[in-house]
């Protein structure tokens, strides 16, 4: 009897020791990091992910409008989802960079990287990278007049802690108005999809089986 009641004892405890271990196992969410720079001037807003973080700003260039959206509000330190989005009227370089750490990968990640908008009249472009502490992920952008998409699947090693960032350049060859939505997000591998796809098939061949039995015993 003793050897049942530890039994089953240590099979309640044991997910829930593993439960521990994992959230201790992960960083501490950081500080996110949002930048506008023109060259001649810089705009810094920090914050914790809760609520988007922003910038309003104007000088004798640019008047500008950014904002960015990281974990918790958006995804989480498993599972990144970070979003970048600007409105800019003005001529020449205007760079936004927005980044966070305390994400946490376990082997091979596969991201995706896209943006989209509209860019103004007088030769402009859009250009978004993105990269993790690790090193560059994907760049991509658009150019010209009108609206724009562009996309882009890369994938990383990574184990154990690191950082996630996303670089805009907005350029105005002539006076201009532009605006952008960018977001860098992990995609799940096949594999993670296919076992998902199996354990739903079996609950639904499981629940089946219940209502069957259920309705023969009736019977």
């Amino acid at each position: 009897m003793k050897r049942t009641r530890w039994s089953r004892a240590l099979a309640a405890v044991g997910p829930l020791a593993g439960l521990v271990l994992a959230f201790a196992a992960a960083p501490a969410h950081a500080m996110a990091i949002l930048t506008v720079t023109d060259g001649t001037n810089t705009w810094t807003q920090t914050g914790d992910g809760s609520t988007p973080i922003s910038i309003g700003a104007a000088d004798n260039s640019w008047w500008v409008l950014a904002g960015g959206a990281t974990k918790p509000l958006s995804g989480a330190s498993y599972s990144p989802d970070m979003h970048l989005g600007a409105f800019g009227a003005g001529i020449g370089n205007l760079t936004i960079t927005f980044s966070d750490d305390g994400f946490y990968g376990n082997g091979s990640t596969d991201f995706l990287t896209s943006i989209g908008g509209v860019l103004g009249f007088g030769g402009t472009s859009a250009n978004l990278d993105s990269s993790t502490t690790l090193g560059s992920l994907s760049s991509v952008g658009g150019s010209g007049f009108g609206s724009f998409s562009a996309s882009s699947l890369a994938s990383q090693d990574l184990s154990g802690g690191y950082g996630l960032t996303l670089t805009a350049n907005l350029t105005h060859l002539g006076t201009s108005v532009s605006s952008f939505d960018a977001s860098v997000t992990e995609v799940p591998e096949p594999g993670t999809l296919a076992l998902f796809g199996a354990g739903l098939l079996g609950c639904v061949i499981a629940l089946r089986r219940r209502r069957t039995a259920a309705r023969m015993l009736a019977a």
